[in-house]
């Protein structure tokens, strides 16, 4: 068993233990609670996250990793910082219609002391023009800076800013970008605008339960990042380690639903 399976078995087996109060966040609202068995791939798609803490030493191996389905990788942070093996990254995933490793997915960490459209167009120069395969830009969401989380008035305007970024890229790209953040630094933010919830969840969980439950406005995530702790041949040091909500086929169906005015 590799080392994500059996990460992902523990992370699922706790289930068992807490079925009775575990929240349902999943598809029909029933918490899956056989995804350590050999059919667990019939009702999530594995994935994970690459930075430059993460250096993929062979390409051939990440992609043909047994049961992994996509890969979102660092693209840029604030309005300077490129991570330098994004451009080769990015362009390896390009040419994987021979493995299974069929989606690919830029990321922008954003930092609120610095403008969100200047930060918007950095990321879009980086990321280029999106396939047919690609998965939706995303925005991550986990700083502050220094800016006073304790003002009501203050988390407002982030907020505000935050939709300009998502508003701006999905204008540009023409697909509806995902929001990549925690329950609890969402909390603190405190964004009560539900023009979020037609932004998909990327939520970063790491607990026992199955299905954590999304966090207002969303009713359920799309990917949740429920590990730091995985390893995968071919990639340097350990790495998040992520799951679709849902199968193969309905991964490539939330792309093309990704774009603007297909449903």
């Amino acid at each position: 068993m590799s080392a994500r399976k059996w990460i992902l078995a523990m992370f699922l087996a706790m289930s068992l233990l807490l079925a009775s109060t575990a929240q349902a966040g999943v598809g029909d609202g029933d918490c899956m609670t056989d995804l350590d068995q050999p059919n667990w791939m019939e009702h999530f798609s594995a994935g994970v996250d690459l930075s430059k803490w993460q250096k993929v030493n062979d390409w051939s191996k990440l992609k043909n990793s047994d049961g992994l389905s996509f890969v979102f990788i660092k693209a840029t942070e604030g309005v300077s910082y490129l991570n330098p093996n994004f451009s080769e990254d990015w362009n390896d995933m390009a040419d994987s219609t021979s493995s299974q490793l069929k989606a690919r997915g830029a990321y922008h960490f954003y930092h609120p002391s610095v403008d969100a459209l200047t930060q918007a167009k950095y990321f879009l120069r980086t990321m280029g023009r999106l396939g047919a395969t690609d998965l939706p830009p995303v925005l991550d969401l986990e700083t502050f800076d220094h800016l006073n989380v304790k003002s009501a008035k203050v988390m407002t305007k982030m907020a505000g800013e935050v939709l300009k970024w998502l508003r701006y890229v999905e204008k540009q790209t023409q697909r509806i970008p995902i929001i990549y953040t925690s329950p609890k630094f969402w909390q603190k933010l405190g964004a009560k605008d539900p023009a979020f919830a037609h932004f998909s969840l990327f939520m970063a969980k790491y607990q026992t339960k199955v299905c954590p439950a999304a966090m207002a406005p969303w009713k359920q995530w799309a990917f949740l990042q429920y590990s730091e702790e995985g390893n995968e041949d071919g990639v340097d040091n350990k790495i998040d380690l992520d799951i679709f909500n849902g199968n193969a086929s309905d991964l490539q169906q939330f792309i093309d639903d990704s774009i603007v005015g297909a449903t």
